[in-house]
This record gives structure tokens, C-alpha cells and sequence, in this order.
């Protein structure tokens, strides 16, 4: 037994060498086999990790309805699932590695097209992942926490023409979820669709999870769905319209609170900045500028006030706020119970937290908390994970990543700025800015940064007016004229 034990350990070490060497020597040989082309693979990733993720919920036969099925469904996976998984993570890893190595040639290092991101972004997983395993009161090391530092410095190195890939690849791959959604709809409806769901604003309406993890998931996944479809809308306007309808529809079912929000704050934006970009391409902006804006305004509390005056909204809302589904909210749901935990258990690790395996399965059951996999808010989760380090590591990243999407061009501004707010918005009740491996949540940050990416190079010139058009063509043209002009006067003497 001792002798199969030491052998055991032995064959295990030499792996956890070989794997790595093998997986670069595949990086290295894949970049020179690439080499006379100026994109990679990793645009693909999020037709992967979406679709990976809609075959996990497809293969698990949940039903909503059913809590002790939920549990189970999310503590483990089949082994079909598992192998779908690892083939989708050797292809995101060997992506990952072939764009760092081709930008790695054309820079001189390993940092990217924009290495202040790429140093903001290491700092950050470093601090809330790297110390983490090694430093924090009950360390644990598993080789899938590298892996959202490899796919962050991957998404960094990506050419623009690339990363402009990445944004079309998640238009499809998010319009694709939401249309299989709505057609297992019609095959396994108790797989996407929660029918007794009693804690939304709406009594009777059933809740939409589609092929997502969650219907919140599915709610965030929506609202970025319509906000891509903004960037770059689909060419025939029929298909655009009704894609935006059942997007819109999903986003409505998935009754996520935080994402309705997020909404509000992020459609406000693009809309301002979708104006102020037709307010620099007009040749007249200085004339209409502010009367879009004023219209938009008065429109909306108008609608506002017809709603509550027609609908009898305002007595809705007395109703509701004297009903228990409001002590629910006012309590984020129950979060508040979560937090308090959270920062007990940061308060006896202050410095490196609790560890990577903070609320795994085991410490839920032990706190009759089976259903909190976080502690359901970004920064008192990575307080309680990976403590003050962890929670000092976000602000420089978020800052830089505030800053940036300032820098960008106007016509990728707004999307910056919503994909931003979304993140942050999403801080409140969940965690997307999680390096614990890579998974759905992990896609809005890459596709942040694949924004950043591919509005680097965007240089736009300012329009000119008509006159100013007619007046540089004729001083051109008069230009021309006198230079012919003076040669054949030469000519002739």
C-alpha cells in the first residue's frame, strides 16, 4: 500500500510537470502554424463558453420546480458534461496562449497590445486568487484558478480585428441561447420555466431560466444581448427586430431585479451617447443638439404619468410594499444574513481571508446556507475569501478599467460605459469580477476588455460641415489649376 502510494504521488508530480510543457509546446507549435495570419481562435470563445454552458443545463434534465433537484444540479455535473468542459477548456487555454505568443513576438514581452491593462488585471487576480491559495487561513491550490489569468491576458493580446470578432461572437452566441431557450420552451418546458415562482412583482407570472444557470443569469446574459445588438445590430431589419423582441422577452421573464436595474442605468447611456455621436456626424448639431434629449425627457414622464394615473399603479405599489415579497427586497432577499457571515468570517482572517474554498459545500451545510455559493456581493466576498489584499487589488482594476473606457472612441463609448455599469451594478447582489475559474460570469468582464481592446486603434476625424467641404474642394482645385497653368506657360517660352 505504501509502495502504490509513493508511486501514486510520483506519476502525479511528473504529470503536473508534463501537462503544462505539453500545453505550451502545443501554445508554441499552433503560433508558428498561425503565424502568416493576423487573427487567432480566441473570437470563438463565446460560442464555447455558452455553449458549453447551455449543454450543461441540457444534459442535466433539471426541473425548476423541483429545489432538491436545483441543489443537486448545481453540486455536480454528468460525465458528459465533464468532457465537454475539458475539451472546451483546452481550446480556451491553447487560444489564449497562441495570441499571447503572437503579440509576445511583435511587442518584445508578455504583456499585451496595452500593458497598463495587462499589469492592472495580474495585479488583480494576484491579489484575490495568486495569495489566496498560498497565504490565506485555509489554502487550497487547483490548476482551474489559472485559468481566468491566462483568458484575461489572452483577450489583452488580441489584435482589433480580432477583438471585433469577439463582439460579433457574442452577439450570436447570445442571440443562440436565447432563441433555444424559447424552443425547449415547446420540447422540455420545466427545464427553462419556474411555473410556481411567488417572489416577483407580477402575481402568476412564471420565471424564464432558459438554458442559463439561473434565471438571473439569464436576465444579465439578455441585457447584454440588447446591448450588443445596439453596437452591432443585425443587417436584415426584420431578424434585428424580432431578435430584439425575444430578447427583450427573456430579459422581462428572467424577473431579475438586478438586472431591470442595470437596465435603466445602462439603455440611459447608450441612449446619450447614441446621441451625441449623431450630434458630432451632423453637419448641423449646434442647431438640435439638446431638443432630442428634451424630447426623450418629456416623453418618458409623460409615460410615467400616464401609467400611474390609467393603471392604478401607485395603489399597486402601497399593496406591495405592505406585503412580505417587500421585506424580501428591502433585504435584498435574505442577503443581509449572508453578508453578516461573511464579514464574521473576515473579521477572523482580516489580512489573506478565509480561503479559495470560502462557502463551498461543506461550510454551507454547516451554516444551513446550501444555496449561498458567494456571499452575494463582490466586495464583501472577496473581503471574506481573500481579505483586505483581495479587497485593495479590485480598486486599482476597476479605476484603470473606469479610465480606459473614458479614453475610448465615441462610437464604442457607450457600450464601454454600459458593459461597465452592468458589472458594477451586478456587484451589489452577485460577483462578476470572480477569478475562480471561468464560466459565464467571467464573459462580461472578457467582453469589457475585448471593447477596450477594439476601440484602441479607433481613430475617428471630426465631420466637416458642407461648406467647409465646398471651400476645401475649390482652394484644391484652384491649386491645381494655377500649378497646370504655370508649367505651360514654361512650356511656351
Amino acid at each position: 500500500a505504501t509502495m502504490s502510494g509513493y508511486l501514486f504521488i510520483l506519476i502525479a508530480g511528473i504529470a503536473a510537470i508534463a501537462v503544462p510543457l505539453f500545453g505550451l509546446a502545443a501554445a508554441i507549435g499552433l503560433t508558428d502554424m498561425n503565424k502568416k495570419k493576423t487573427t487567432g481562435f480566441l473570437h470563438f470563445a463565446p460560442y464555447a463558453i455558452l455553449i458549453s454552458a447551455m449543454l450543461d443545463t441540457l444534459f442535466s434534465g433539471r426541473v425548476l420546480d423541483n429545489a432538491f433537484e436545483l441543489l443537486s444540479f448545481s453540486a455536480q455535473r454528468g460525465s458528459v458534461n465533464m468532457w465537454i468542459v475539458r475539451l472546451v477548456t483546452v481550446f480556451l487555454l491553447l487560444a489564449s496562449l497562441e495570441r499571447i505568443l503572437a503579440a509576445a513576438k511583435l511587442n518584445g514581452h508578455l504583456l499585451g497590445y496595452q500593458p497598463s491593462l495587462t499589469w492592472f488585471f495580474g495585479l488583480f487576480w494576484l491579489g484575490s486568487v495568486g495569495l489566496n491559495m498560498a497565504f490565506s487561513a485555509h489554502p487550497y491550490f487547483a490548476h482551474e484558478y489559472f485559468y481566468s489569468l491566462i483568458l484575461g491576458m489572452g483577450i489583452v493580446a488580441l489584435t482589433v480585428e480580432d477583438a471585433k470578432k469577439f463582439l460579433l461572437a457574442l452577439r450570436n452566441s447570445l442571440v443562440l441561447l436565447i432563441i433555444v431557450s424559447f424552443l425547449m420552451l415547446l420540447i422540455k418546458p420545466a427545464m427553462i420555466m419556474e411555473w410556481n415562482y411567488s417572489q416577483g412583482y407580477i402575481t402568476g407570472l412564471p420565471r424564464m431560466a432558459g438554458l442559463s444557470a439561473h434565471a438571473v443569469v439569464l436576465g444579465q446574459l439578455s441585457l447584454l444581448c440588447l446591448l450588443v445588438l445596439q453596437l452591432h445590430p443585425i443587417r436584415k431589419k426584420l431578424l434585428h427586430k424580432i431578435v430584439v423582441a425575444l430578447a427583450f422577452t427573456a430579459f422581462f421573464l428572467a424577473q431579475s431585479k438586478t438586472a431591470w436595474f442595470s437596465a435603466l442605468a445602462c439603455m440611459g447611456v447608450m441612449l446619450w451617447y447614441r446621441h451625441k455621436l449623431k450630434m458630432r456626424d451632423s453637419p448641423n448639431s449646434g442647431k438640435n443638439g439638446a431638443l432630442g434629449v428634451i424630447v426623450i425627457v418629456v416623453l418618458f414622464l409623460a409615460t410615467v404619468t400616464a401609467i400611474f394615473v390609467f393603471f392604478g399603479v401607485g395603489n399597486s405599489i402601497d399593496r406591495y410594499l405592505q406585503s412580505s415579497e417587500s421585506s424580501q427586497l428591502t433585504s435584498l432577499t435574505g442577503r443581509d444574513v449572508i453578508w453578516e457571515f461573511a464579514l464574521s468570517e473576515w473579521a477572523k482572517y482580516p489580512i489573506f481571508g478565509y480561503g479559495p474554498k470560502f462557502l463551498d459545500l461543506s461550510q454551507r451545510i454547516a451554516i444551513s446556507m446550501t444555496n449561498a455559493t458567494h456571499a452575494h456581493n463582490q466586495f464583501i466576498d472577496l473581503m471574506a475569501r481573500s481579505g483586505l489584499v483581495g479587497l485593495l487589488s479590485v480598486i486599482p482594476y476597476i479605476t484603470a478599467l473606469c479610465l480606459l473606457v473614458r479614453k475610448i472612441d465615441l462610437a464604442y463609448k457607450g457600450i464601454g460605459m454600459a458593459f461597465l455599469l452592468a458589472i458594477l451594478i451586478r456587484c451589489i447582489s452577485e460577483v462578476p469580477l470572480s477569478l475562480y475559474g471561468y464560466g459565464v460570469e467571467l464573459l462580461t468582464q472578457l467582453s469589457l476588455l475585448a471593447i477596450l481592446v477594439a476601440a484602441r486603434q479607433v481613430t475617428v476625424k471630426p465631420l466637416q460641415s458642407n461648406d467647409v467641404l465646398n471651400k476645401n474642394y475649390m482652394l484644391q482645385k484652384s491649386n491645381l489649376t494655377r500649378s497646370y497653368s504655370e508649367n505651360m506657360r514654361g512650356k511656351n517660352k
